[in-house]
């Protein structure tokens, strides 16, 4: 039986969210230079340092301790509306499974 936890990522989790980033964005875009990279990662850590747990919600899961996959949700306040008085919106983003825990059928 395999040991699955879902963890919410914190500020102690940057590093964890950044490289998943990485790695989904090169399998989205192709492997970048090094260059463009070093400059992703960059930016990706101020972000995520600095809204994780406020604009930036994160979840990953482990599998028998080993990270293999993640989902975050970004929070964005813009003028409200007759549908949404509060002008508060989420958008599902960086949902991403490492390939090596792809296709392993429903987990419980």
């Amino acid at each position: 039986m395999e040991d699955i936890k879902y963890i919410q990522a914190t500020s102690e989790h940057v590093n964890i969210l950044v490289d998943l980033r990485i790695i989904f964005s090169n399998e989205m875009s192709g492997k970048q230079d090094k260059e463009a990279e070093a400059n992703l990662r960059e930016n990706l850590t101020n972000y995520f340092t600095n809204e994780i747990n406020k604009s930036y919600l994160c979840w990953f899961a482990t599998v028998n301790g080993e990270v293999s996959s993640i989902a975050g949700l970004g929070i964005r306040v813009q003028p409200g509306n007759y549908r949404n008085p509060s002008g508060i919106w989420g958008y599902i983003m960086s949902v991403y499974t490492l390939p090596q825990h792809r296709k392993k059928g429903p987990i419980s």
